[in-house]
């Protein structure tokens, strides 16, 4: 039996009327006194609860709606967060924080959400996406409740779980993903793409299973290895992630590393090159000049190509129409998107699954 008092630090209990409204840290989730008086609150009803001498799964179905909210802990070193919600919240934001070196894998089904890694540009992760990222010094969730429902899967743990946990050696990763589990001081790093179908089908899979004791944690456990393992490899294939290199490009500045991270998490925002000078505290004469200088092209080519490529991602692994995807990278009409999207790839935006399917 997991015993509270191996988690790191004593933690106060939850009143109903803090659970949405006060700040936690995520590691507290590794006690097991703090993770049920979490979901019992939030659910409004009683728990299941599973342990065992490496942790902890505690879950609940939501008494005002058919939703879930499961946490489920391994060591001190990987924790599984499932929330879903058909009925949404309104009132202030929450605040979900934690501090160190974790690597974090979200899934965001349904609902958008804002990541603030300390230290970096806040990073918004929309609807549909998935985001991961690496930061040292911590990241903070925040989140305004909203009447739309949200459906998120996230995978928070240490990198050396990559190999104790996962069984994954670093020297047998890919050169592109290797700062996923990689010790020391990484810098912050990160990656946004769209979830693919085979990782929409593992999430339903994991919402809606109805398996209890040990063989919960077992199947929770290998399907977060089914996730990971997936688009570990979407990153090496696509060789983007936040420490500049896109299609070969290495810039070295941090200002154009902290351009790029911006654009890349706010993919659908309308962003100009005088905002995201400002962002990331320069003018727009100097940031195209070291964009310039860092990537060979300019900031404006390299917004349209990363807008083009999210689009067609998008178009290629999900069932959703043209306008969704335009809506999505930014476009504000179906026409713009596939003017620019047939010179970029010469064919249009229809055709994407297709086409891409044949490669």
């Amino acid at each position: 039996m997991y015993s509270v008092a191996n988690s790191r630090r004593p933690v106060a209990k939850l009143r109903r009327a803090d659970v949405y409204h006060r700040q936690f840290d995520y590691r507290d989730l590794f006690s097991q006194t703090f993770a049920v008086d979490t979901v019992r609150n939030r659910c409004g009803n009683e728990v299941a609860l599973v342990s065992d001498r490496h942790g902890h799964s505690v879950w609940s179905r939501y008494s005002d709606c058919n939703g879930l909210l499961e946490y489920t802990c391994f060591d001190d070193d990987v924790l599984i967060v499932i929330g879903d919600r058909p009925k949404g919240l309104t009132g202030p934001s929450t605040q979900l924080t934690t501090d160190g070196d974790w690597l974090h894998m979200q899934f965001r089904m349904a609902g958008a959400g804002t990541e603030n890694p300390l230290g970096q540009a806040t990073m918004h992760v929309p609807s549909g996406s998935c985001a991961i990222f690496r930061n040292p010094s911590g990241i903070q969730t925040m989140r305004d409740f909203a009447p739309e429902p949200w459906k998120v899967v996230c995978l928070y743990m240490r990198p050396r779980s990559v190999n104790s946990f996962f069984g994954i050696s670093s020297s047998n990763l890919s050169r592109d993903f290797r700062w996923m589990s990689e010790s020391g001081d990484v810098g912050f790093c990160s990656h946004l793409m769209p979830i693919d179908t085979s990782s929409r089908a593992i999430i339903q899979d994991m919402m809606n299973t109805s398996l209890d004791r040990s063989f919960r944690r077992l199947y929770m456990k290998s399907k977060a290895l089914e996730l990971f393992c997936i688009n570990a490899s979407r990153v090496a294939e696509s060789k983007q992630h936040s420490s500049g290199r896109s299609r070969g490009w290495s810039p070295t500045s941090n200002v154009v590393r902290a351009a790029i991270d911006i654009m890349k998490v706010e993919i659908g925002a309308p962003l100009t090159l005088g905002l995201l000078a400002r962002r990331v505290g320069t003018n727009r004469t100097r940031l195209a000049q070291l964009f310039k200088e860092g990537t060979g092209v300019t900031v404006q080519a390299y917004w349209r190509r990363l807008r083009l490529e999210y689009a067609r991602a998008l178009l290629s692994a999900e069932h959703i129409p043209v306008t969704e995807a335009a809506a999505r990278v930014g476009y504000s009409s179906i026409s713009s998107l596939t003017r620019a999207f047939y010179k970029e790839f010469g064919y249009l935006p229809k055709e994407a699954r297709r086409t891409d399917a044949a490669r």
